[in-house]
């Protein structure tokens, strides 16, 4: 019987392969901008009064940690950043200066969080500082009561990136 039910019967249907897009990766997909390659490890989705975005933290195969900042701001604005190892003490003010370079504060706020990792979800509170320097970009946050985080980076046009399903898609 079971040679013409597998001769006869309904074909299981293959779904077609799922197309990430940059508002909606997904842990494992995989961003390509230029020569480099980056697989998605962690997914930050912030809410703020209505409103959401999220940040993506992408890993090459070296251990190089670069961020993915995506809002859809009535615009797609997306940015590029790498973490800087800079101490900082206290909020930061309307102007930051990193390696001699001086940022004017653009935005500040405060979001709700919601982190993902491959095998673990958490929720924070998190403090925004965004500010610009001609094209280059700053993003402060902090954590809770926790230490800051500060990455530099630059907005990037989305057609510079190329996006892959991963593996767990």
């Amino acid at each position: 019987m079971s040679f013409f039910k597998n001769l006869f019967g309904k074909k299981e249907e293959k779904k077609p392969p799922r197309d990430p897009r940059i508002d909606d990766l997904r842990l494992g997909d995989v961003l390509l901008h230029f020569d480099e390659s980056y697989i998605v490890e962690q997914i930050i989705t912030y809410h703020e009064n209505g409103f959401f975005w999220n940040d993506y933290r992408l890993e090459d195969g070296t251990g190089e940690q670069v961020w993915l900042s995506v809002e859809d701001d009535d615009d797609l604005v997306v940015g590029l950043y790498k973490p800087v190892d800079v101490v900082l003490t206290e909020e930061p003010g309307d102007t930051f200066e990193v390696a001699g370079e001086l940022f004017k504060l653009v935005e500040k706020g405060k979001a709700d969080a919601h982190i993902r990792r491959k095998n673990s979800e958490s929720k924070s509170k998190v403090t925004n500082w965004d500010f610009r320097s001609g094209e280059k970009l700053l993003s402060i946050s902090k954590w809770g009561e926790g230490n800051f985080d500060l990455s530099v980076g630059r907005q990037v046009n989305p057609v510079e990136l190329d996006l892959l399903p991963g593996a767990e898609a």
